[in-house]
C-alpha cells in the first residue's frame, strides 16, 4: 500500500492518527532527507521521534510538507512560505489560500517583468533568443 493510499482516506477517520517514517514522507513529497531536515530545522514543520529517535511525521506535518513542495516549485521563498503557513495556522486554510494566490500572482508579475527586461537586453545586444548564440572572438 502506498503512502498516498494511507494518507488520502484519513479524513474519513478523524480520530485515527497515522505517523509516517522519513523514507515514506520522502517518497510521498519527492523531497530529499536533507530538505526534510532543513524544513524541520527552520521550524516549518514539527515532528515527533519514536523511542529509537527516528522521525515520525503526522498528517499535519505531511500536509505542510506537500504545501511547501508545491510552493517551492512555484518559486516562493522560504520566508514567504513561512508567512503563508503562519496565516494558515492563525486564520485558517481559506485565508492561507487567498494569501498564497496573492503571493503567486506577485511572483508571476515579477517573472513577466524579468522576462521583458531580458528580451530588451537581448534585442539591444542584437541577439535573437532561441537562435544559437554568436561566437565571440577572443583577442590574443
Amino acid at each position: 500500500m502506498t503512502m498516498t493510499a494511507i494518507v488520502t482516506p484519513l479524513s474519513k477517520h478523524p480520530g485515527l492518527e497515522i505517523k509516517a517514517a522519513l523514507c515514506q514522507v520522502r517518497q510521498l513529497t519527492g523531497m530529499t532527507n536533507r530538505a526534510l531536515r532543513h524544513y524541520e530545522a527552520k521550524g516549518l514543520i514539527r515532528i515527533e521521534r519514536n523511542a529509537r529517535g527516528h522521525r515520525l511525521y503526522d498528517q499535519k506535518a505531511i500536509g505542510r510538507l506537500m504545501f511547501i513542495a508545491e510552493a517551492r516549485r512555484a518559486g516562493l521563498s522560504i520566508q514567504t512560505i513561512r508567512k503563508l503557513l503562519t496565516i494558515g495556522d492563525r486564520e485558517g486554510e481559506a485565508r492561507m489560500a487567498a494569501a498564497a494566490e496573492a503571493s503567486l500572482s506577485a511572483r508571476l508579475e515579477a517573472l513577466r517583468e524579468q522576462t521583458e527586461a531580458t528580451l530588451q537586453t537581448a534585442r539591444a545586444l542584437g541577439l535573437s533568443l532561441g537562435a544559437p548564440a554568436p561566437r565571440l572572438a577572443v583577442a590574443g
